[in-house]
């Protein structure tokens, strides 16, 4: 999982917006299960939707959602604190 969250911290811009699908992909079909790695790499999350590009934020705040769909509706900044 952890090489999987790297890749969405790559130079490129392809290779951070595939990062975060397959982020979105691995919680929607495992789920909760992986909620036990999000503390250990939610910052990456959340400094995806700073990305200067619109395609990487659109991927990332996709996964966001999904992740936050497993937390019952908690949003992940709360889950966090």
């Amino acid at each position: 999982m952890h090489q999987t969250f790297k890749l969405a911290k790559h130079s490129s811009s392809r290779i951070r917006v595939f990062g975060f699908e397959v982020i979105d992909r691995m919680f929607a079909s495992v789920g909760q299960p992986l909620l036990s790695e999000l503390a250990a790499n939610a910052g990456t999350l959340l400094e995806g939707q700073e990305d200067d590009h619109h395609n990487v934020e659109m991927a990332c705040n996709q996964a966001i959602a999904t992740v936050e769909g497993l937390l019952g509706g908690e949003t992940l900044k709360s889950y966090l604190n």
